[in-house]
């Protein structure tokens, strides 16, 4: 068993990059790497959650037919009027 390290002594990293705390070493990937896979996760969510809509409403439109339809895009048109806003952001906040 290892002895205990005192508070604020670097720890080595098992790959030789230095130490976490010495500012050499870094547990992380090197940050445009990181935002390039962030970016990229986040466009495949993004691109997956409108195909995904896009699909539901489909099987929808042909499975309800357009009287039933029409009452689902009904009922959900006050929640998109009502949440046009948020995509504003700090635009409509007034100080």
């Amino acid at each position: 068993m290892a002895a205990p390290r005192a508070q604020g002594t670097p720890v080595p990293l098992p790959d030789g990059r230095g130490s976490v705390g010495d500012g050499r070493g870094s547990v992380t990937a090197p940050a445009p790497k990181r935002l390039a896979t962030n970016l990229l996760f986040l466009m495949a969510g993004e691109f997956t959650a409108k195909l995904l809509t896009f699909a539901t409403f489909s099987y929808l439109a042909r499975t309800l037919g357009p009287r039933d339809y029409g009452f689902v895009e009904f009922t959900l048109a006050p929640d998109g009027v009502l949440h046009s806003p948020r995509g504003s952001g700090p635009r409509l906040v007034r100080r």
